[in-house]
Order: structure tokens, then sequence, then C-alpha cells
């Protein structure tokens, strides 16, 4: 996308640290409700915008967790402007550069395997399997 789009995330400053952090790993370890889901989201959405055809994985615990805490987030800071198509059946976003992000639980680890995936962020990581 050529174009500047603005969406409606203000992020605070540890949250811009974050998005800032040049490292291949980022592991962060807070405590709750500091908005680290809502920083995550939006990076997310902000490297499918900015680098075409690539596939976005956001992990958690299982399908249903991921529905029901997160897919409304993304479908709120995904602009009209954006293009973005939702799939709500297999929680994946679609963006006009051919990006994918994809909602991925992890009850069945091994359907995983395989997959080219160009960035992963996974969430509440201590509970998984």
């Amino acid at each position: 996308m050529s174009d500047v789009v603005t969406i409606p995330y203000k992020p605070q400053d540890y949250q811009r640290d974050w998005h800032n952090c040049l490292t291949r790993f980022l592991v962060l370890v807070t405590g709750r409700q500091v908005g680290k889901t809502t920083a995550i989201v939006n990076d997310a959405i902000r490297f499918a915008v900015s680098n075409p055809n690539t596939r976005t994985w956001y992990v958690t615990n299982d399908y249903a967790q991921a529905k029901r805490n997160v897919w409304d987030t993304f479908k709120k800071y995904i602009i009209p402007q954006m293009g973005a198509q939702f799939n709500s059946s297999e929680l994946k976003i679609t963006f006009p550069n051919g990006s994918k992000i994809e909602l991925i639980g992890v009850e069945n680890a091994e359907s995983l395997r395989g997959a080219v995936v160009h960035r992963m962020y996974l969430d509440e990581y201590a509970d998984f399997p």
C-alpha cells in the first residue's frame, strides 16, 4: 500500500519501545491489563500492511480463545481503507497486498507443521501444552 493509513491506535511509551525493538525475538513478561494484546495486534497489522505476500500468525492456547479474546480487536484496528477481507470461520484476514494474518490455536500442534510463516506472536505461551 503506497498511501499512508492512520489507525485508531496510540501506543503508550512502553508499547512504542516494543514496536521499535529490532531484535529477532522479543519476550514480554508483564502484568495483566498493560496492553500486550493491543500492541501485538497493531504490530501484526503494521507488519502485514508493510510487507506484501507475508503470513503472520497470532497463536494462543485454543481456537475458541483466539476468537473470543482477539478477533474483535483485529476488526477494531483494521479500518475499511485497508481493504482487508475477514474470514470469520477460519479467523483469517487477507490484505490487498497478498499478506495474511491468521489466528491459530495450539490444541492440535501437529497440524501447524510445514507452513511458511514470516512473523509469529505467541500469546499466553506459558499455558501452551
